[in-house]
């Protein structure tokens, strides 16, 4: 996937696995991440306390009748 971003002009990522949810949610005000994979009871606890972060995109299942994320 990284020659497909590096063809289409996109900056370069790259992914640091991290043993806990926390440390990764961490990351972000360290400068050390820029976004996170989260399930929903840790993007809860993600936008708690000083971190404040906010999710920027969410898996929707369903329909478009019946929409569920």
């Amino acid at each position: 996937w990284q020659w497909r971003m590096k063809k289409l002009g996109a900056p370069c990522i790259s992914c640091l696995r991290r043993a806990f949810a926390l440390e990764s949610i961490r990351a972000i005000p360290e400068k050390k991440a820029d976004a996170v994979t989260l399930d929903d009871a840790m993007v809860f606890e993600a936008g708690r306390g000083c971190l404040r972060l906010r999710p920027v995109a969410a898996e929707m299942y369903g329909t478009k009748e019946c929409i569920q994320s």
